[in-house]
């Protein structure tokens, strides 16, 4: 988890100037260290991943490796068989992936077909083992107490490319980050930033940028508000499912 305090105004300030907070965000770049997670497999990680998926993907083997995944932009390049896909009560919609080392294989309509499993199973058991995964996986992060002359910034990352699904599951997003008033960006599939609830939307856009230039497939998406313990989606607002296209679900 990484938690860069930035200075609200310039070296000696406390104001809320944008020079301030511009300086602020410069200084948190210097000091940024992209996480293991950000960082995307290579082809020979791909291609031993690849060996091990068998002839026939059928349930026994797909149901412990699915998860659910947001989705990319652009990600639907099949239209004869497009992915399977679900909304999110927050509003956004996303995908299901088999987990195969580094890499996720998406789910089908033909794959869901082939199981002979409902679109409820499916999505059942991929949030099931999210569940798990984080059970087992995330740290115990402690609700960051905000000084008067501090912005908190955490991040979370996952090797295997999971964090940004943790908006799926509410209740372990606040066991993770807490249920205080929050925005959540997503970069990557791999790192989800947390923002404190009043930080300006400047700062916000910022912050989020740098990241996704991090990784080689930023999802590109509108920010996410916790609110009074109610997960909302900005782009439920706005019509979009990214910040630079209109929706398209199929």
């Amino acid at each position: 988890m990484w938690r860069p305090k930035i200075r609200r105004g310039g070296r000696g300030g406390r104001g809320r100037t944008r020079a301030g907070y511009d300086y602020a965000v410069t200084e948190a770049y210097r000091s940024w260290k992209a996480p293991k997670g950000v960082i995307s497999p290579g082809r020979r990680d791909i291609a031993k991943a690849m060996d091990t998926i068998p002839a026939d993907m059928g349930w026994d083997w797909s149901q412990p490796r699915l998860m659910p995944v947001l989705e990319r932009p652009g990600s639907d390049r099949m239209p004869d068989d497009p992915y399977l896909r679900a909304i999110a009560d927050c509003g956004i919609g996303y995908g299901f992936g088999l987990e195969i080392g580094p890499m996720f294989a998406r789910v089908t309509r033909q794959m869901a077909d082939g199981w002979e499993r409902s679109d409820d199973t499916i999505r059942d058991v991929a949030l099931a083992n999210l569940r798990r995964r984080l059970a087992d996986d995330a740290p115990g992060f402690e609700v960051p107490r905000e000084a008067d002359d501090a912005l908190v910034v955490r991040a979370l990352s996952t090797p295997q490319g999971f964090a940004t699904s943790v908006l799926l599951v509410p209740d372990a997003l606040t066991r993770i980050f807490g249920d205080v008033d929050q925005i959540f960006t997503a970069p990557a599939r791999p790192m989800l930033l947390a923002f404190a609830g009043d930080t300006p939307p400047e700062v916000v856009k910022l912050m989020t940028a740098e990241a996704e230039r991090l990784d080689p497939h930023p999802l590109k998406l509108d920010p996410f508000r916790l609110t009074g313990g109610r997960l909302m989606w900005d782009g439920r607002a706005t019509g979009r499912t990214r910040r630079n296209g209109p929706v398209q679900m199929s």
